[in-house]
């Protein structure tokens, strides 16, 4: 490990390092805290934070070499910390060493910086390769056959604004976006569409760029899996209501341990942020 690298060693630790003359000032702390405390401070590992860092940095570091200027790093860990804690108060302020208005700040620009690049990352395949390679995940877990994907619905909370309260208001009485998710066997995921939570699931699917997609045939031969809500379509089979012979019980069971992976997916999302 650089001897730099070792000098950034404890959260909220301030000092200057690099090259005689030349001073950066290191506000949060990555290197010299073991894996655990950074996984569970900025919820993803090391490796991880280097690689989007890695990908982000032209979008956040900063433009001129200023003694005070807040690094590309820095700005990233405090979004990170507050996707998890979801606060602006003392716990990202404390990780970030920066006060709340300027983590608000950065974290806008974080965010901008991650929206420029959501379809580098959340992308469906349409080669018959990486369809192929979709429907082999799904048949070893249940040997249910051309699955192209599990979809459903969750629901984010946040504050609307006054005039789309409404809008916004779900059937469980509070204020969310009822965001659409398909994901394949591994909890990649594959494509998303965001409504108010007013909207109902089947709805978002019907508006949305796959409800078009599918029955087209974009994605080739398969189909979807979904809860009873959406309404077994060609291209997308449910849940049987009442199954009455053995037949009809092991599709269930299968159609449930595939379809599985979806929850599988919101698990791991709100679990982590």
């Amino acid at each position: 490990m650089h001897a730099e690298h070792r000098a950034i060693s404890r959260p909220g630790h301030q000092q200057a390092i690099g090259r005689p003359g030349r001073f950066i000032c290191t506000r949060t702390t990555l290197f010299g805290m073991c894996e655990r405390d950074v996984v569970r401070t900025y919820r993803l590992s090391s490796q991880a934070i280097l690689f989007l860092y890695g990908d982000l940095r032209c979008d956040i570091d900063p433009q001129a070499n200023r003694h005070h200027a807040v690094p590309g790093l820095t700005k990233l860990l405090g979004a990170l910390n507050f996707f998890g804690t979801r606060s602006f108060q003392n716990p990202v302020i404390v990780v970030a060493g920066m006060p709340q208005a300027s983590v608000s700040r950065h974290l806008s620009q974080v965010l901008k910086a991650m929206m420029k690049r959501i379809r580098k990352y959340i992308v469906y395949p349409t080669d018959p390769a990486g369809l192929q390679q979709i429907r082999s995940g799904f048949m070893g877990i249940a040997g249910m056959p051309n699955v192209l994907g599990a979809i459903d619905c969750t629901h984010i909370a946040f504050t609307p604004k006054s005039d789309e309260e409404s809008a916004f208001q779900n059937r469980k009485h509070f204020h969310s976006m009822n965001v659409q998710v398909v994901c394949d066997a591994h909890l990649r995921i594959l494509n998303v569409a965001k409504y108010p939570g007013s909207c109902h699931d089947a709805y978002i699917l019907a508006l949305s760029s796959l409800g078009t997609q599918f029955p087209e045939g974009k994605y080739g031969e398969g189909w979807l899996l979904g809860d009873g809500g959406y309404g077994c379509k060609s291209w997308l089979l449910t849940p049987l209501q009442s199954p009455r012979i053995a037949a009809e019980k092991r599709y269930n069971e299968a159609h449930g341990s595939t379809r599985n992976m979806i929850e599988r997916t919101f698990g791991v999302l709100k679990g982590r942020f």
